[in-house]
């Protein structure tokens, strides 16, 4: 199966952040440098970011961080 190549554009709605934030993650390791297309720009297979999200650990809000047990209290 061929894996569909996403832009910079799409990974930045997929992930929720700015083309600068994907930057920065990329210098500092943090995220997967993309792959060079024929057109000279980046490109990351829509498996590695699905894959990434995937292995993310979810935030969750307990009863004692949510927004209504500080208002309660």
């Amino acid at each position: 199966m061929i894996d569909r190549m996403l832009s910079l554009t799409q990974v930045c709605e997929a992930e929720g952040v700015s083309r600068w934030t994907i930057q920065r993650l990329i210098r500092a390791g943090k995220f997967p440098a993309g792959i060079e297309l024929d057109n000279g720009r980046p490109g990351w297979p829509e498996s590695w970011i699905k894959a990434r999200r995937e292995s993310k650990p979810r935030r969750t809000l307990s009863a004692e961080t949510a927004p209504e047990a500080s208002a309660a209290a």
